[in-house]
């Protein structure tokens, strides 16, 4: 969806500043303009008129808003069931940041490092920063990722995890 500009009018309350502040986030602050007065002609350039009270164009609005949201939630779903089952042990939850529990510090970094030769770069946390024996490759999945990179990203796992006798 492109948009050159809106005017958000009848945006009183909650409701309307939460969408104004979100749709300024979106697309800038100059491009978003709230407005209490539905008739508003100081305002007729080339703004998208949108009435919060207009449900039709507000579900709109509202439902391309949640796209990445929808699109992050079900790449992190994808990666955590596949490593999960190929036999990584990954900490239960929905976040799009993923760790994969090693615990010796010196696989994790033996990890890191033969992923980083297959392409893949992740990051490995060890104590200090997490406790002694729950060293970890943290992974931080995007919706920009397309479901091919995290196929790759899935393969190189299981290929470095067979080699290091992780994973069957």
């Amino acid at each position: 969806m492109k948009l050159e500009k809106i005017l958000i009018t009848g945006a009183k309350g909650q409701l309307g500043s939460v969408l104004t502040q979100k749709l300024q986030e979106k697309w800038g602050v100059n491009n978003v303009i709230s407005s209490d007065l539905r008739l508003n002609t100081e305002f007729n350039g080339n703004y998208k008129k949108l009435d919060v009270t207009d449900f039709d164009a507000l579900k709109d609005i509202v439902t391309k808003l949640t796209n990445l949201r929808d699109k992050l939630e079900a790449n992190t779903n994808f990666f955590r069931s596949k490593m999960a089952s190929v036999g990584f042990n990954i900490n239960k939850g929905t976040p799009p940041i993923v760790p994969i529990m090693l615990g010796d510090p010196k696989i994790a970094q033996e990890f890191v490092k033969r992923l980083l030769e297959e392409g893949i770069y992740v990051i490995g946390f060890f104590f200090p920063v997490v406790p002694k024996g729950k060293a970890r490759i943290r992974v931080q999945l995007s919706a920009k990722h397309s479901k091919k990179q995290i196929e790759n990203a899935i393969n190189a796992f299981v290929k470095v995890g067979k080699e290091l006798k992780i994973i069957g």
